[in-house]
């Protein structure tokens, strides 16, 4: 059997949660792996929202499979992506749960998020002004960051609307 040891990736006696090389990547990978099918399911849809008429007209056109999925899919695509992006970046900035029960933010603060970081500061240090002047900053950095996005990326762009 394939393991870790044998790829050279830990030591057979060593925990790659507790690792201060591992643990990080790990989590981003459990968090990645517990939210694929929310980005599968945005993407499905938008996917089922093409119209055919597109296709169809590109087949006419002598367009192949490549020019379409170029010239129609991948533009259509690309908002959803970009909300998906958005989305999933306010979620893993706000993730406290995985990294709290995989890791405590340990081993040492090699995985301590700033969500992690207020909560031991409330709970452990139990200093609560500093707790919450920490998640100021983590709303504020959210604010600015979704203001910058609908600047950049208007959503109303996105929206067909037929009448």
């Amino acid at each position: 059997m394939i393991g870790a040891e044998w790829l050279g990736l830990w030591g057979g006696r060593e925990a790659p949660l507790g690792s201060r090389d591992w643990a990080m990547r790990l989590l981003i990978l459990v968090g990645t792996w517990k939210f694929a099918v929310f980005v599968t399911i945005f993407t499905l849809a938008q996917l089922r929202a093409i119209p055919d008429r597109f296709y169809e007209a590109a087949k006419v056109c002598g367009a192949n499979r490549w020019q379409m999925f170029r010239d129609i899919t991948l533009p259509r695509l690309m908002g959803i992506v970009t909300v998906v992006v958005l989305l999933r970046s306010v979620f893993m900035f706000n993730k406290f749960d995985i990294i709290w029960q995989l890791t405590e933010g340990g081993p040492g603060n090699a995985t301590t998020t700033l969500p992690v970081l207020a909560y031991k500061t409330v709970y452990t240090d139990q200093a609560y002004g500093l707790a919450n002047a920490i998640a100021v900053v983590m709303f504020l950095f959210l604010l600015a960051s979704a203001i910058i996005y609908f600047q950049l990326f208007n959503p109303s762009e996105e929206v067909e609307t037929t009448t």
